[in-house]
């Protein structure tokens, strides 16, 4: 059991405070202690539905704040503004602050290593390009993930000046990231 409470048949009757110290418990269990909802109604004698109100009002309540930390400042009102003026499914526009050219552009790698991380799935195959900002974006996955995907390179081999940036490379080398193969 945890604290006094033995039954959430007792929760109405308690005070503001002693509501808060429930709610408090209830979302540590969830959240910190990573316990199933089930769970956390058998500990409490009580229904998963109960649990999920409790959790939902410790959100109200601010017991509980859920930050997204994205990585980057995006102008969302600009990306909604994309969508509907070309007809897209997703666009991402970013603030940079940076003047440098090499930075804005390892800026805007991040951004597209992080929303490739969350595209890609089992057994896709990827057409890349050539180019520093392909170059910048294969160099800021960072990824832990193991997605058996397939890159190959949409335009052959480019007489570039720095031979990492040819899609060739990069394709070889973002396969590896994700634990698939290029072609």
């Amino acid at each position: 059991m945890n604290g006094r409470w033995k039954t959430m048949k007792e929760y109405d009757s308690l005070s503001d405070n002693e509501k808060r110290n429930m709610l408090a418990s209830v979302a540590n269990l969830y959240y910190n202690v990573e316990m199933t909802q089930n769970q956390i109604a058998e500990r409490f004698f009580t229904s998963r539905s109960k649990i999920s109100r409790m959790l939902k009002e410790a959100r109200q309540l601010g017991i509980v704040e859920i930050k997204i930390l994205e990585p980057w400042d995006r102008n969302v009102e600009l990306e909604q503004e994309f969508m509907r003026r070309f007809a897209l499914k997703d666009v991402r526009v970013i603030s940079v602050k940076e003047a440098n050219n090499t930075m804005v552009l390892q800026k805007l790698g991040e951004v597209a290593a992080y929303y490739l991380d969350n595209l890609l799935n089992d057994n896709m195959i990827l057409g890349i390009s050539w180019g520093n900002t392909m170059y910048h974006t294969v160099k800021a996955v960072k990824t832990s993930k193991n997605i058996p995907i397939t890159v190959v390179p949409i335009m052959g081999a480019a007489n570039v000046r720095t031979p990492e940036r040819d899609s060739l490379d990069l394709s070889k080398e973002l396969a590896y990231a994700y634990g698939g193969t290029y072609h």
